[in-house]
């Protein structure tokens, strides 16, 4: 099979520029899907000690037209130890915390480094039914070789019931996998970080499922199971090994709670545009280094530098599609949100339209590979401004 893939180029159209910090949270709320996608590295220092933390989140902003408090609790909890209502507020809570930001490693010793590293990344969702993520974290200082933390957690969050679904509710308690044919135990894929799908015979569901929640931990994706034995990584490089098993040999394992989820008819959520048509036509701004406004009307909008046919090439070259997704036969349209900066640079990627996890990300990291633009202007002025991007993938066999 070849990949086809076509652009369609058009800017954001609003009414006018917004204040970085006016009205973030409630503006979310007017996007029915929105994951930002987040990779930062800072170093803090507090006395002697210092912190370098590390993210790379693919952060779900809105779903189904609302922020999901709960949801948002949660992830503040699970990746920040703070609580919080959004990313910006629990990102900021938890830097504050650390001390004062640096620039670069003091030249001191008998200093105390804490190397904390995270990620959180999409692993599927269903439309008014569920989102399911990973997150993975470690932990480690400069007095031990050692990992004080080495955690990897997966998640599934009942959009229809606003709960968080536990592995009982997945996999049933009363599993035997003594009841299960031979058959289950050869068909066991694995996913590696590139979502890549291969068949392991030396495993078996029987091994991977264990009884000690913080051992192991499951979620449910459009395709089947996905579960995680907690630190177990590759040698190579230590990211997270994931399990998988496809949906047609994990059926009868199903517990009652999910197949709940799974057999319900999606949430349907009315838009905000019919209550609020002038604030729907507003988008999220976005915190830039050079100012805090992002606009959205602009008398030039920006540019790639060398034309909409060269873009259209320059995805075409630089776009993979990803393995699983083609495995899977998966196909759609992705739409990215993102800011092209006075000086051209492109930032603050977001997905509003997905299409899946594996798509989803390639289309953020090209976005995020391209070369600089020629920025918008404003009364003449070089302006911050937002540019949205459907990217299509289809599969022609």
């Amino acid at each position: 099979m070849r990949k086809w893939i076509s652009i369609i180029f058009l800017s954001t159209v609003c009414l006018c520029a917004f204040s970085a910090e006016k009205g973030k949270t409630d503006l979310d709320a007017y996007y029915k899907y929105k994951v930002d996608y987040v990779e930062t590295q800072r170093l803090y220092r507090n006395g002697r000690q210092l912190t370098l933390v590390t993210f790379k989140l693919e952060w779900p902003v809105s779903l189904c037209y609302s922020t999901q408090p709960l949801l948002q609790n949660t992830l503040c909890r699970q990746v920040f130890g703070v609580e919080g209502r959004s990313l910006s507020e629990g990102m900021s809570s938890y830097f504050s915390s650390l001390g004062e930001q640096i620039d670069k490693m003091p030249d001191e010793k008998w200093l105390t480094v804490t190397y904390y590293k995270c990620t959180l990344k999409m692993l599927g969702w269903e439309e008014g039914k569920y989102l399911s993520f990973q997150i993975h974290k470690t932990r480690r200082d400069n007095q031990s070789k050692e990992e004080s933390v080495n955690e990897n957690k997966l998640y599934t969050y009942d959009l229809i019931k606003r709960k968080f679904l536990k592995r009982t509710d997945i996999i049933s308690s009363k599993y035997n996998p003594t009841k299960l044919p031979a058959y289950y135990e050869w068909k066991l894929g694995i996913f590696t970080r590139r979502q890549e799908m291969f068949l392991a015979d030396e495993l078996s569901f029987f091994n991977v499922i264990q009884p000690d929640e913080r051992l192991c931990s499951v979620c449910v994706i459009p395709y089947g199971v996905v579960i995680s034995m907690g630190d177990e990584v590759y040698l190579d490089d230590g990211e997270p090994t994931l399990h998988a098993l496809p949906m047609g040999y994990v059926k009868k394992t199903l517990a009652k709670p999910v197949k709940r989820v799974l057999e319900s008819t999606p949430l349907v959520v009315k838009s905000h545009s019919a209550q609020s048509p002038v604030v729907m036509m507003a988008t999220d701004p976005a915190v830039g280094p050079d100012t805090t406004l992002v606009y959205d009307v602009v008398d030039q909008m920006a540019q790639f530098q060398k034309g909409a046919a060269s873009l259209k090439k320059y995805f075409a070259d630089e776009l993979k599609y990803p393995e699983f997704e083609t495995l899977t036969s998966k196909e759609g349209k992705v739409v990215v949100s993102f800011v092209v900066t006075r000086h051209g640079r492109i930032e603050s990627p977001s997905v509003i339209i997905p299409c899946s996890p594996g798509i989803d990300r390639e289309a953020v990291r090209a976005v995020m590979a391209m070369p600089q633009w020629t920025p918008a202007s404003h009364n003449g002025v070089a302006v911050n401004s937002r540019v949205t991007l459907p990217l299509n993938f289809s599969l022609e066999k």
